[in-house]
């Protein structure tokens, strides 16, 4: 039996160069692209479980229409045509250059239905620097990708440094054991691709340090999981759960953590229907004019949400402006 490959030797021996033009040879190895194209619908066996945690992610992250999301690790691009329908902008961040160009031609031959709110970008990643400006982007998404990062301290620097203030980083990832599945040992053995292991106290650790708040976690519970019909009624109408249903929700959120950091204080917008609350009056409620005279009132309005008011925007969504209505 072949002695386990431990993902701190993989990183030493190959250096993030030697991985990065690892991820461009994996996907340059690839004879048919179809399975990457059709994520999530590629496998029965695994789309309801990357279908439940991709619900689960863009739940957490707060999305509005028209924000600008870096889609961090994003291969052949599935991911970010999915956040053009539903009106985010795209920058699509990858060290292989060849998977990059399989989610622009993803773009090409599968048009965005509702029609893109901004031209897709995608960005080849030399496992550094983000080529971003700072402040740039409203939300990052990372879905099962931070595990192949062997420089996780760096590009948790390069996520705060192009995230907006208040902004968000959503991560869908693996345990803290994922290193010696038998699946992670073929992938590192066979293509010299990193499987490493998600430790939440470092993540926390680090990102801290960095000025990220404290992450938060959306519950999840593989999709694998059933209970009877006894056990539902025990559960729904008397809260209470078996032992084995507990140790099964444990092991589920630790080796699928979904959790998210955030820049500073989180900040909603206008582009979102949450935190928006307004107060408004006027001193005179009734007018009195003759048909073609025009007449001035005063109107009060207090933004009395948590949620800050845009008054420009891509295609002016998310702007607020003064209503009339009349009767």
């Amino acid at each position: 039996m072949s002695e386990l490959i431990k993902p701190e030797e993989l990183i030493e021996n190959m250096g993030v160069e030697g991985l990065c033009k690892s991820a461009e040879d994996y996907f340059q190895s690839i004879p048919d692209t179809t399975p990457l194209l059709t994520k999530p619908f590629h496998t029965l066996y695994e789309g309801p479980l990357l279908l439940c945690k991709l619900g689960l992610l863009l739940s957490g992250l707060n999305l509005g229409k028209a924000m600008t999301v870096l889609d961090f690790g994003a291969g052949s691009c599935w991911l970010s045509r999915f956040l053009n329908e539903l009106s985010c902008a795209t920058i699509s961040v990858d060290p292989s250059a060849t998977a990059l160009k399989i989610g622009e031609n993803l773009f090409h031959d599968v048009p965005v239905i509702s029609g893109s709110i901004a031209p897709p970008r995608f960005l080849v990643f030399d496992g550094h620097k983000i080529e971003l400006e700072d402040n740039s982007v409203d939300r990052i998404i990372c879905f099962d990708a931070f595990h192949h990062v062997p420089n996780p301290d760096e590009i948790m620097a390069e996520f705060y440094r192009v995230l907006k203030p208040g902004g968000v980083a959503g991560f869908s990832e693996v345990g803290p054991v994922h290193s010696t599945s038998p699946g992670s040992q073929h992938e590192m053995r066979t293509y010299g691709v990193l499987e490493n292991n998600i430790v939440m106290e470092h993540i926390n650790e680090v990102g801290k340090k960095l000025g990220f708040s404290e992450p938060y976690f959306k519950f999840f519970a593989h999709p694998d999981g059933r209970v009877s019909y006894p056990e539902y009624l025990r559960i729904a109408r008397k809260g209470k759960y078996a032992r084995d249903i507990r140790r099964y929700l444990t092991h589920s959120m630790t080796d699928c953590p979904i959790f998210f950091l955030t820049k500073g204080q989180f900040q909603g917008d206008s582009r979102s229907h949450e935190g928006l609350v307004h107060e408004i009056s006027t001193n005179q409620r009734e007018f009195q004019v003759d048909a073609g005279q025009s007449f001035d009132m005063d109107i009060n309005i207090q933004n009395s949400g948590s949620s800050t008011w845009l008054h420009q925007n891509i295609n002016d969504i998310g702007v607020v402006n003064l209503g009339i209505h009349l009767y």
